[in-house]
């Protein structure tokens, strides 16, 4: 008894790690390594990090926050969906190359 609340909680930043780790492997299999694999993923990553500080600085002064700070906090509130949209578009960019290798195959 009480053992579920024993287990960890796996990061989304290792989750995606680990898939950008185990697509390279696929694409290397396939032949797609080189520059171009490394730019993306690097990509991939480096959106996702500012995503999650961004985000985390939204939170932090969401929780600071007073009538005065409104105009900041809206700024930080845009800022956030912005760095959401540029991580989608880049793992987006990921998984088409990915895809393409896979194709490339079959």
């Amino acid at each position: 008894m009480g053992s579920a609340q024993k287990l960890k909680r796996v990061t989304p930043e290792i989750i995606l790690r680990a898939r950008l780790i185990q697509d390279e492997k696929k694409l290397t299999n396939y032949g797609l390594s080189g520059e171009r694999l490394l730019a993306l993923k690097a990509k991939v990553e480096i959106a996702q990090a500012q995503f999650k500080n961004i985000r985390q600085e939204y939170m932090e002064f969401k929780n600071r926050v007073n009538e005065r700070s409104r105009e900041r906090m809206l700024h930080l509130k845009a800022e956030v969906k912005i760095a959401k949209l540029e991580f989608k578009a880049s793992y987006a960019q990921w998984k088409a190359y990915v895809k393409m290798g896979q194709g490339l195959q079959a």
